[in-house]
């Protein structure tokens, strides 16, 4: 009997480097020399496997702390303060992207 293959997530060092020149989806602020933008990645599918680069959304290092406490939570506040749900924002960032690599603002 074979092992099953572990699944092929599609990663996308390019996408992650955009997502850090984005504003954090809570607070709003942008990366700086006093702050770090980072990427928070989405629930996975097992132990150790992050989802899917192009699911990930940017956060402060502040913001992205309060997610991995309270993750429910953060996005219930999230969708509060902007109007939209974490997969909405995903799909936004998604779009965002691949305007910029078009060239179009």
């Amino acid at each position: 009997m074979r092992p099953h293959p572990k699944p092929q997530t599609p990663r996308s060092d390019p996408y992650k480097i955009w997502i850090r020149t984005q504003p954090c989806v809570n607070c709003g602020r942008y990366a700086n020399e006093y702050l770090d933008v980072v990427p928070m990645h989405g629930r996975t599918a097992g132990t150790a496997i992050k989802g899917s680069d192009f699911e990930i959304l940017p956060g402060c290092v502040s913001c992205h702390e309060a997610e991995h406490r309270r993750r429910k939570l953060f996005w219930e506040v999230v969708k509060e303060r902007t109007g939209y749900t974490r997969a909405e924002l995903v799909a936004i960032h998604r779009r965002r992207y691949e305007q910029a690599l078009s060239g179009a603002a």
